[in-house]
């Protein structure tokens, strides 16, 4: 039976260096990353080794979002450079459009896809 993955803060530092996150962050986003992917022994993905990388990915992708600043929801539609403007469009539920925002949550959204399709099979 597989175990809960354990947050490693060096490890994912290493990982995504360029996200340059805090530990107090980092944690938080791990926390977050955990209510979106089961991280348990009851979760789809039985493999520890894979709920990690999707896991960090996730969290990559959440601290990618956070750092684009307060207020700052959904996909950018349109951007000015003139007195600078950005327009973003509405969001529905945790999906792709949600996922779509990030190379983080894109890679994510990819590699789960096997395992929200009506033909998944579990391996374990």
């Amino acid at each position: 039976m597989s175990e809960s993955v354990v947050f490693v803060y060096d490890e994912f530092n290493q990982s995504y260096p360029e996200l340059n996150a805090s530990f107090q962050k980092a944690e938080w986003a791990f926390k977050m990353a955990c209510l979106i992917l089961n991280n348990t022994q009851n979760s789809i993905v039985c493999c520890d080794c894979e709920r990690k990388e999707l896991l960090y990915l996730l969290m990559a992708h959440i601290l990618f979002l956070q750092n684009r600043g307060a207020g700052n929801v959904g996909m950018i539609n349109n951007a000015h450079e003139g007195s600078v403007s950005v327009g973003y469009s509405g969001m529905g539920k945790l999906g792709e459009t949600y996922f779509g925002q990030s190379q983080y949550g894109v890679l994510f959204w990819q590699l789960v896809s096997k395992y929200i399709s009506f033909f998944y099979v579990p391996e374990c």
